[in-house]
């Protein structure tokens, strides 16, 4: 079982972190205030988080005898992000329902170094015009979080720990992301903006996909949802 170290004051907190024992997060990359992390630990890695939040090693899990059905999904955390993903794929859907010839405004197109899934979804779903987010934000989590569609650089993120990734998603019965399973995924991430293309990742090629004609907003791809880890 993994516990989230508790923190009382600020000392305490850079004291352990000077220790070794975490790395301090990229503040500007998972667009969170500092303070934020002065009360928990999140260790780096692949757990299973059950509804409760509770989060576990896969061999921890394995060992508890939990069912598939108390699982939330499977938690990644990095330097860059913490996320959970979804043990499902919902379905395929387009990232938008018209070919348009300009970006859209506030939704990075900055590629790997976009972790702002959530952001990027709620802009869409205020569009009324992403069956792809809209499908992401209907789904529900086993423990009642709604989902995002991941931006490119959140979904890059599970690439450090794929094996264990795929591990962890086959002790809970979710699903197999690779050649055989459903690619590429639908990021919130949008391609290059002259081209109104948008940001897939093919897991079992290892390779992003921004351009050619298949990868036009209107085009449909499979869509992972993930939600936040708190």
């Amino acid at each position: 079982m993994i516990y989230l170290k508790e923190f009382n004051t600020t000392e305490e907190y850079n004291a352990f972190v000077e220790s070794g024992q975490m790395k301090r997060p990229n503040v500007s990359l998972v667009n969170e205030p500092f303070t934020t992390y002065y009360n928990k630990y999140f260790p780096l890695g692949v757990f299973i988080q059950h509804v409760d939040g509770t989060l576990f090693t896969e061999a921890d899990w394995t060992s508890s005898g939990f069912s598939n059905e108390e699982a939330n999904g499977v938690a990644v955390i990095t330097d860059n992000a913490r996320f959970v993903v979804a043990k499902v794929i919902p379905g395929k859907a387009s990232y938008y329902d018209t070919d348009i010839t300009t970006p859209i405004d506030g939704i990075s197109s900055s590629g790997s170094k976009d972790f702002a899934g959530q952001k990027n979804t709620n802009i869409l779903l205020s569009t009324g015009k992403s069956e792809a987010a809209a499908m992401a934000a209907n789904y529900s989590f086993p423990n009642g979080n709604k989902g995002y569609l991941p931006a490119l650089g959140e979904l890059l993120e599970i690439k450090t720990f794929y094996s264990q990734f795929l591990s962890a998603m086959n002790s809970i019965g979710g699903v197999v992301i690779n050649s055989s399973g459903p690619n590429p995924i639908l990021s919130s991430t949008q391609g290059d903006t002259t081209y109104h293309m948008v940001m897939t990742y093919s897991f079992f090629q290892g390779s992003v996909n921004p351009y050619g004609a298949d990868y036009y907003k209107t085009e449909q791809f499979s869509i992972l949802p993930f939600t936040s880890l708190d």
